[in-house]
């Protein structure tokens, strides 16, 4: 996966120094494993694949502030991630 969605807009996953919608320029900090909630084994391609919630961490590189989303064991967007 290159980027997320997050509404309408992408947010690369590269590490990239991007601009965001907001005019503030961010890159990605970490993607993590959501390890509170079990993993799920669903069929891809007809293959049983263990699957998590993942959240994706990103960062403002002018005033180290982070922000992030949490997509779900299909990659659909859950929520936003309080930090």
């Amino acid at each position: 996966m290159d980027y997320i969605k997050v509404g309408n807009n992408k947010l690369y996953l590269d590490g990239v120094v991007r601009e965001s919608p907001n005019g503030k320029n961010y890159r990605l900090s970490a993607i993590k494993k959501n390890s509170q909630l079990p993993s799920k084994w669903l069929k891809r391609n007809g293959i049983n694949t263990e699957c998590w919630h993942w959240q994706y961490i990103f960062i403002y590189t002018d005033t180290n502030e982070l922000f992030g989303f949490e997509y779900g064991y299909d990659d659909e967007f859950v929520g936003k991630v309080n930090l």
